[in-house]
């Protein structure tokens, strides 16, 4: 059993009812609530306990945008935790902490909404030389299956208790947005840590420099894999400003889904997406390259084509004569991803 991420190595020695015995092969601190992992291949264990339902519960009931799964090992796990919401779900983060999962990714990547790379367990799973590369296959399955992929833990955690990073955290850093992840995650530095303002900002500003910067370091094209017509589009979508001279991509979604396609193309220029509902827009804004709008509902094609121009106009994305790509469903709501307009901003909508 290993305790904190591996910091304490114990040596199991004896089981007597609920109580375990084990002999300390390697010590170390650890906190209160810290975890604890059993390095096995399949443990007994169900996927969604009593107590994780009755704090799914609580969690949905106030409004939370996401729900991380824990130590999910194959499709199966994320398909229990969704049935467990019933009618009221939100997106679903596998965390990917363990062996199996890595091995069963492909599944895991279609089942759930996003992955969270959670180096800590992870690299108690697997050897610790084999974690960078495991952690750019990781983000390459995401990001071809078009889900959001979060690479977490240690990402600056001498800040837990100094005012600057390291040279190789801030490295660490760096890497995992070249890599192509669409989030970087601060764990006990900004939970535990004596500088969490300070450790924010910093993550902040390395991303934000390597985004400007660092283009042509950065991981090769994903070929997202196009199973569906609003897939496609996306694609296109995303091609055009690499042949015409346009400044931003905008969608209207009432579900995220095609700024979710949007993002996995990884678009030259700005994508901005106007979205109705509040919750939506909210979990909209960790997909990489969104900046979401709120919206009203349009009553047609036109009308929906009205509001983006408008909408760019007036937050000053956009001058009367540029050209936008916009994409969407039409009609708007009713059915998925299969509208591809190059629009004039300021122009009449025919």
């Amino acid at each position: 059993m290993l305790l904190a991420d591996g910091a304490v190595e114990l040596a199991v020695e004896d089981i007597a009812g609920d109580v375990v015995r084990a002999r300390c092969l390697s010590g170390g601190t650890v906190r209160s609530g810290q975890g604890v992992n059993v390095p096995a291949e399949r443990l007994g264990l169900p996927p969604v306990t009593a107590r994780d339902r009755d704090g799914l519960e609580r969690a949905l009931g106030l409004g939370v945008d996401f729900v991380a799964q824990s130590f999910v090992r194959s499709p199966r796990d994320v398909a229990e935790l969704r049935a467990a919401m019933g009618d009221d779900t939100v997106p679903i983060v596998a965390k990917i902490e363990t062996r199996p999962a890595v091995e069963d990714i492909g599944g895991i990547v279609q089942e759930a909404d996003a992955i969270m790379i959670a180096r800590g367990d992870l690299g108690v799973e697997l050897p610790m030389e084999e974690i960078p590369l495991v952690q750019k296959e990781l983000i390459r399955a995401a990001r071809a299956a078009g889900r959001l992929a979060i690479v977490a833990t240690q990402m600056l955690e001498s800040m837990i208790h100094a005012p600057r990073p390291t040279r190789a955290e801030t490295t660490d850093v760096a890497k995992a947005v070249l890599d192509g992840a669409d989030a970087v995650m601060l764990s006990g530095e900004t939970a535990v840590g004596e500088f969490p303002f300070e450790a924010a900002a910093v993550a902040t500003r390395i991303a934000s420099h390597v985004e400007a910067r660092g283009e042509s370091f950065g991981a090769r094209p994903v070929d997202v894999r196009h199973a569906s017509e609003g897939a496609a589009v996306a694609h296109a979508a995303a091609a055009i400003p690499n042949e015409l001279d346009v400044v931003a991509i905008t969608c209207y979604t009432e579900t995220g889904r095609t700024a979710r396609l949007l993002s996995a193309e990884r678009p030259v220029v700005p994508v901005y997406a106007f979205i109705p509902p509040v919750e939506v827009r909210r979990s909209t804004c960790l997909l990489w390259g969104i900046e979401a709008l709120p919206a009203s509902i349009p009553a047609d094609t036109d009308e929906m084509i009205a509001l983006m121009d408008a909408g760019l106009q007036e937050h000053g994305l956009a001058e009367p004569g540029d050209s936008v790509v916009m994409a969407a469903a039409s009609p708007a709501g009713r059915t998925t991803t299969n509208m591809l307009k190059i629009h004039r901003v300021g122009m009449p909508v025919r």
